[in-house]
């Protein structure tokens, strides 16, 4: 599904990777906020904040980062396992 995401979407696919994710940015939420909206913030980059989604077309989401953050997103597409694999302890 992730991968027909990628395609009909045109959004980048990217399988969240413990060494490239910035813990100060990833730190601003909080576990239950991850868990819930399937939504991972990952590191600044190009002046926009790279978030690994599990639905990249969660607004809610987008904007509540956007406001956390005051920096565009810029969604990744990722599943929810691959989300809760990397933030798990």
């Amino acid at each position: 599904i992730a991968d027909a995401l990628e395609r009909q979407l045109q959004i980048i696919r990217e399988t969240p990777v413990r060494g490239d994710i910035d813990p100060e940015i990833a730190g601003r939420v909080g576990a239950n906020w991850v868990v819930e909206h399937g939504c991972l913030p990952l590191r600044i980059q190009d002046e926009r904040l790279i978030v690994a989604m599990a639905d990249p077309l969660d607004f809610d989401a987008v904007n509540e980062l956007e406001s956390l953050y005051s920096l565009p997103v810029e969604p990744r597409i990722a599943t929810a396992a691959e989300i809760g694999r990397v933030t798990k302890p």
